[in-house]
């Protein structure tokens, strides 16, 4: 919704009705995303783009598949999140209190390469579902750390979670995170 009344800002006089809707990636809560296909999130929003039912459709703009569905155009709106992934522990833990070998919740093979180099003796273990959903497994137990984009918590005003900010010069991030990504015909 803060993505759209910006833009609002920006195209004088065109204003936006919010439909809300899901994709594969959010109902499967089960494959791997290191191994889910390109359109994974962005399917069936783009297929009601396509069919005229939506004029355009919001993304994560790293979740665009390459090439984008054919029919479809693109652009990235002008203003971008911090990129950097970020370290999300159970509130009141830190690095100190972690067990021997913590379990990790990652969700890409670059997070998980450099868990293994900041974390060997950790446990990783790949985890599903939108932020919250995220957060609930945290605080329950299912995991000791989560990796997890910054932008997405800033988006969601949960940037208080954030125990430890993992700087780009350790792990780079892919070029569309932190950004938001418009598709239309």
């Amino acid at each position: 919704g803060k993505a759209l009344r910006q833009l609002e800002l920006l195209l004088s006089g065109v204003t936006f009705e919010i439909v809300t809707t899901s994709s594969p990636g959010d109902r499967d809560r089960q494959t791997d995303l290191r191994v889910s296909p390109g359109d994974f999130f962005t399917q069936d929003l783009d297929n009601a783009v396509l069919s005229g039912e939506l004029d355009c459709a919001v993304h994560s703009a790293k979740d665009l598949p390459e090439p984008v569905t054919e029919g479809l155009d693109w652009f990235w709106l002008p203003w971008r999140e911090d990129p950097r992934d970020v370290l999300i522990l159970r509130p009141g833990e830190s690095r100190d209190t972690l067990p021997t070998t913590p379990r990790i919740g990652v969700s890409s093979d670059r997070r998980e390469a450099w868990c293994r180099e900041h974390f060997p003796d950790a446990e990783q273990l790949p985890i599903r579902g939108n932020i919250e959903d995220r957060l609930v497994q945290l605080d329950a137990g299912d995991f000791d750390i989560v990796v997890m984009a910054s932008a997405a918590l800033f988006r969601l005003g949960l940037e208080s979670r954030i125990s430890d900010w993992i700087p780009l010069s350790e792990l780079q991030v892919p070029d569309g995170q932190g950004c938001l990504a418009v598709t239309f015909r």
